[in-house]
């Protein structure tokens, strides 16, 4: 994943992840553990070429991170 991520939005993606993990391979919760590697663009390609920053708007991610609070 790209960096520049708010901290809330990598939150809504460890539960969101955590939730699907404990429900389709019926674990329970507190055996799930997730690294989220966060690299540089210049380090991630799409269709052969090196990604740029994103252009969704900041206030979208903090809207995202407060779906779970």
């Amino acid at each position: 994943m790209s960096q520049g991520r708010p901290p809330e939005v990598v939150l809504v993606l460890i539960k969101s992840l955590t939730d699907v993990v404990e429900t389709t391979l019926q674990v329970r919760r507190q055996d799930v553990h997730l690294v989220v590697f966060e690299g540089p663009f210049r380090n991630i390609g799409e269709a052969g070429v090196p990604m740029e920053p994103p252009r969704i708007p900041h206030w979208h991610y903090r809207q995202v991170g407060t779906r779970f609070d």
